[in-house]
Order: C-alpha cells, then structure tokens, then sequence
C-alpha cells in the first residue's frame, strides 16, 4: 500500500479520538459533535473515509472522495454517517459504542488512469484506491481492501460486482473510466 507522509502520530490520534467521540456524542445525544481547536493539519480541505469496525467485522463505513470542507468537520460529518447512515447496517446503539474500533483514511486526489493494456491495468493499480465508471455506475475501494485480495484481475472483478456489473466487465478496460488514488499517512 502506497502512503504519503502527511500527518504526525499526534495528528492521528486526534484524528481517530474527533471520530470516537464524534460518534459516541451523537449516539448519546443526537447531537453533532464540535471541535473549537484543531491542529493546522486538520484544517486544510481533504477528503476522507471514517470506517468502524466492531469485533473485527466492517460496522460502517462512509467518506468522500473530494474534499468538501476542512477535514476535521469532515471527519466528523464521515463518523456519524458511517454510524447511522450506512445503508448496509442499522445504526450504531450506545451498548456498541465500547468495542467499537476506528480508522480515519485522508485520501489524496484521485487521478485518471487511462491503461493501454489489460497489464498496464493489471500492474498500475495495485496497492492503490480505486474507482471505476462506466455509463452512470461507480464503485470505489481504498487502498486498504487490497488486504483481501492478492490479485489485481480478483480485486477488479469484486470492485465491478460492487459497482454492478459483471465480474469481467473491467476486461473491456477501454469502455470504462479509473481513478488511483493513495492514503495520505
């Protein structure tokens, strides 16, 4: 997995203590949470992924792909979503809320990615976040999901079932649209 060196130790942890607390507030109380000081780091405008995971299982997981605001707030906003607005779980309950683990994913900008070969597709991909499009679907993966998979053609093929086509779709790599992308660490 490739990373870029961006953030301080002290700024990850304030990064995952804003979406701990973030979430257990708003579980709580129903109420956003608010941060009045924050490192310079966090005040830039980055795009991120809150993912939460409860017993080792994925328990939620939401973010954006560009930036919209400063990514404190966007942490905040990314860690109540993921806890009450992932579609593919019912919101978080407060008796959750202590074995609940967090990660926050700052992304750097994704960029075309124009292959001219299965295999330049194949190689240009791995280790990175992906997005696919073709016609008005999409999917994307961080670069962490390719900690499921070892190869680039399986990892393809999954993220095109996400997306809604066929597991072989990404083969007519020319009828289709790539973004990579990195962690920002």
């Amino acid at each position: 997995m490739i990373m870029e060196k961006y953030f301080s130790d002290e700024d990850k942890k304030i990064m995952t203590a804003l979406a701990k607390d973030a979430v257990e507030r708003y579980v709580r109380t129903g109420k956003r949470a608010s941060l009045s000081e924050a490192p310079a780091s966090l005040k830039k405008n980055l795009a991120c992924f809150v993912t939460l995971n409860y017993g080792g299982d994925l328990r939620g997981c939401i973010g954006t792909l560009e930036p919209e605001g400063t990514l404190y707030d966007s942490i905040i906003d990314n860690a109540i979503s993921a806890a009450s607005r992932d579609y593919r779980f019912a919101p978080v309950e407060e008796k959750e809320l202590q074995g609940i683990t967090y990660e926050v994913s700052v992304l750097s900008e994704p960029v075309p990615f124009a292959p001219s070969s299965a295999d330049e597709l194949l190689t240009g991909i791995k280790g990175k976040g992906v997005i696919i499009r073709k016609d008005l679907r999409s999917a994307v993966y961080l670069p962490q999901v390719w900690e499921h998979f070892t190869d680039s053609g399986d990892f393809l093929s999954s993220l095109c079932r996400k997306a809604g086509f066929s597991p072989n779709e990404w083969k007519d790599y020319r009828n289709m649209y790539f973004f990579v992308f990195n962690l920002m660490q």
